[in-house]
């Protein structure tokens, strides 16, 4: 994967729209992957699995808000209770595993219009799912097949984004580290905080990682939503993390949305610095930042889905994050009906 300007399929169903009769609805499958996987469902940390949960719950709300727009859930045998509960729509699909699943929502996305993934992007979750569902010809509501390729791993990012000038965190792999020093090591498609721990100089990591500094500062992050033009893209307000370290380990506690320390207009520079460096068109993605005296903002990491940020965005808005995100994809369909207004007030969410 070159990382051009290949949006794949979502610029060729653009080109090719028919307009809906007002009487059909978009048929949107959703799938959370902890919610669709029967394996890592039985396995993964409750609070995990809650804050994907609410990442689904809002995702779903909003779709609800759009007239045209029919939402069901893909979900495991396990899981399908809650929806049942919940009130949504679901549909069942039997998987375990990153390929699997995928196969499993190529599959059921036969029977949709477009698909909207929220997925973590360790172990292949993300890719073999949003791969299998686009190989099989399907629309999925996502960045490229190569965004997210570059973002599902730390040390393309840097790769990338370091190349284009844009400040972002230093970055090395394990051998490249021979000096004593307060390092970090991360493993390549980490999500959450999960697998950080110190690394020393001559260190050979189980698992494929990169090496960063540990910093003085402040975490942040600031989302994205592709507006069908990489040169304008759609860029949310930057949000404060709150981060603390036990055994040297971090652990996420929840965000304050707009951030109180970054001014808007710097984190709104990096956002559409990094939209022009991947050629981001369609979908969603969430940067991960970090703020220093020493650097000032450079960006982390990036996440190439919907993050738990989402949630607090929603509350902030006064305009329907999904209609902004499908509109670009269904243009002839899903029109946007608010301008992108905020309301003047803090919202802070914590997981626990």
């Amino acid at each position: 994967m070159t990382g051009e300007h290949t949006v794949q399929d979502a610029t060729e169903i653009v080109a090719s729209q028919s307009p809906l009769p007002e009487s059909m609805k978009n048929k949107i499958l959703v799938f959370e992957y902890l919610h669709a996987d029967a394996d890592l469902s039985r396995q993964v940390d409750p609070s995990m699995r809650g804050e994907g949960r609410g990442m689904l719950e809002g995702v779903l709300c909003d779709l609800s808000g759009i007239h045209n727009v029919e939402a069901t859930v893909a979900c495991s045998e396990p899981a399908s209770t809650e929806f049942e509960n919940f009130g949504a729509a679901h549909f069942v699909i039997d998987s375990e595993g990153p390929v699997q699943t995928g196969k499993a929502l190529s599959e059921a996305a036969s029977q949709f219009d477009a698909v909207i993934p929220i997925a973590p992007e360790c172990r292949g979750m993300l890719t073999s799912t949003v791969g299998a569902v686009r190989a099989a010809g399907h629309l999925v509501i996502a960045p490229s097949n190569d965004n997210i390729d570059i973002c599902c791993d730390k040390w393309k990012t840097w790769e990338r984004l370091h190349a284009a000038g844009i400040p972002t965190v230093r970055t090395m792999l394990p051998p490249e580290v021979t000096t004593s020093g307060d390092w970090l090591q991360k493993p390549r498609d980490g999500t959450g905080g999960g697998g950080i721990v110190p690394f020393r100089p001559g260190e050979n990591p189980a698992v494929p990682s990169i090496v960063q500094p540990r910093l003085s500062g402040t975490s942040h992050s600031v989302s994205i939503i592709g507006t069908g033009d990489p040169e304008k893209p759609l860029v949310l307000p930057a949000a404060d993390q709150d981060i603390s370290w036990h055994s040297g380990e971090p652990r996420y506690h929840g965000s304050c949305v707009p951030s109180e320390v970054i001014p808007k207009d710097e984190s709104h520079a990096v956002a559409v610095m990094i939209s022009r460096c991947l050629h981001h068109a369609f979908g969603y993605l969430n940067v991960d930042l970090f703020h220093s005296s020493a650097e000032g903002l450079q960006v982390l990491e990036i996440n190439p889905r919907i993050s738990s940020t989402y949630i607090a965005y929603r509350q902030l808005a006064e305009f329907n994050l999904m209609e902004a995100m499908l509109a670009p994809v269904l243009q002839l369909s899903v029109k946007r009906t608010a301008p992108e207004v905020w309301k003047n007030r803090n919202v802070r969410q914590s997981f626990h």
